[in-house]
């Protein structure tokens, strides 16, 4: 059985990290430690936020089916929310700086985070609190990931056009595998430079 210390998760955050955000926690509850499963997809979900992808993680943890929102794009599917992921490598740092789960059930883990990103190139750098939802199959797989950007809820009818463009068009600008590992992915990957 693998632990959250063994996956790299290290310690939660206390509360104070994420005062922007609403938790519906009390600042004395002390956090729960994850089951094996919410340690693993958490673990993976910083790999990917950490602009470290790889298929092992989307065989283990994704169905090919899944959908990936967060405020700037609406993805349906491997061929849209892979070019989300890789795309993930513009960033020269991406580092999750503190996280706390905030509910664990076997269809649905949430936690919160604290990443801070960069990009030397252009002297970029920023630090995003966000509130990650994921959804699972009977399987403990993720059939929808949601990434809400201090806590905000999704962008409404107004952003949909601009959110479906951003996931159609990105797997042109940024290759992924073209299949999931379930659908024959394999492990060449190959890149395209935005």
């Amino acid at each position: 059985m693998a632990s959250s210390s063994s996956l790299g998760l290290g310690q939660q955050a206390p509360l104070s990290e994420f005062a922007s955000l609403n938790l519906n926690l009390s600042d004395s509850e002390s956090p729960k430690e994850p089951s094996e499963l919410a340690a693993q997809r958490i673990a993976d979900a910083q790999a990917l936020f950490g602009a470290k992808p790889s298929l092992e993680i989307f065989k283990r943890s994704w169905s090919p089916d899944a959908i990936f929102e967060d405020p700037i794009a609406h993805c349906r599917g491997w061929r849209q929310y892979a070019a989300q992921w890789w795309g993930m490598k513009v960033f020269s740092t991406s580092v999750t700086k503190a996280w706390r789960i905030t509910k664990d059930t076997p269809q649905e883990i949430q936690f919160a985070q604290k990443q801070h990103y960069g990009i030397k190139r252009f002297g970029f750098e920023k630090t995003m609190i966000s509130t990650v939802t994921m959804k699972l199959d009977n399987d403990g797989r993720i059939i929808h990931f949601q990434d809400a950007w201090d806590g905000k809820p999704m962008p409404g009818f107004w952003a949909t056009p601009f959110r479906r463009a951003n996931a159609l068009s990105l797997p042109f600008f940024m290759s992924a595998p073209a299949q999931h590992p379930d659908q024959g992915g394999t492990t060449q990957e190959s890149h395209k430079e935005l």
